[in-house]
């Protein structure tokens, strides 16, 4: 479902979308434990459709909570880390609010640390 959603808002059908990307978040929901990071990975990609819809402030709070609670279950260097940094950039963009998108811009080009 959350696939098809993704596709979907590539296509500008952001209603479907939308639809789809909860019914997926309900099914992980129900699937997974509560905390689990691919929970907070659908509400990062629901936030991503939702600011398609330019309802900015909402997707900003879920695009916002999915992010900090990606750091705490999977680390700064995950890959589904870069990719919800990348959704806040988007939204910022698309929000014209340049100082927030290049606030999360530098965190992506932060290099891993070592070990």
């Amino acid at each position: 479902m959350q696939v098809l959603g993704r596709a979907l808002a590539e296509l500008d059908s952001l209603e479907q979308a939308e639809a789809l990307m909860r019914e997926s978040l309900k099914v992980r929901e129900d699937n997974f434990p509560v905390g689990h990071w691919v929970i907070a990975s659908s509400v990062s990609h629901l936030g991503a459709v939702i600011a398609k819809r330019k309802r900015f402030a909402e997707a900003e709070s879920l695009l916002v909570m999915s992010e900090r609670k990606l750091v705490e279950l999977r680390g700064e260097e995950a890959p589904p880390v870069r990719d919800a940094r990348l959704r806040l950039v988007t939204l910022y963009d698309s929000w014209n609010r340049p100082d927030d998108a290049a606030r999360w811009r530098a965190l992506l080009a932060v290099p891993p640390t070592e070990d």
